[in-house]
């Protein structure tokens, strides 16, 4: 019998489809750049933690700088063109600083998404995370 394994990190397959949400919320915003940015960093996310193969961290890591980029755009352009809705404005940031902590300060010290152990719970985190801050960047 032919067996093929493949190292499945299931919670994280599953929270990167969360990104698909973030899609179809651009789309209906007519933000229809983000909502491409968002289904090709979800489709890449799922392809990345299903395989781990190294051509697909970078893409995935492509496609993040791709959706900070341009939500980093969208937020600016509203902060200079009109009135923000200032608790909105801070959610954000709140949920870019918990990513930053919880990805960043985990890889310098080998703790929460680097965690031998945990580290699948905590990576779910930041895309649980990510997907509310970038569905609250489209509520601006």
């Amino acid at each position: 019998m032919f067996s093929l394994y493949v190292n499945v990190n299931l919670i994280c397959v599953f929270t990167s489809c969360l990104f698909f949400t973030n899609s179809i919320s651009a789309f209906c915003y007519n933000k229809y750049y983000l909502s491409y940015f968002y289904t090709q960093l979800a489709c890449s996310s799922v392809l990345y933690h299903y395989y781990k193969t190294p051509s697909l961290f970078y893409f995935d890591k492509l496609s993040i700088i791709c959706i900070v980029s341009y939500g980093g755009y969208i937020m600016y352009n509203q902060w200079i063109t009109t009135k923000m809705n200032y608790f909105i404005f801070t959610f954000i940031h709140t949920c870019l600083f918990l990513i930053m902590l919880l990805y960043y300060y985990g890889y310098l010290y080998n703790t929460f998404c680097f965690h031998p152990l945990y580290g699948n719970y905590y990576h779910a985190m930041v895309h649980l995370l990510s997907s509310i801050g970038h569905h609250s960047i489209l509520l601006l």
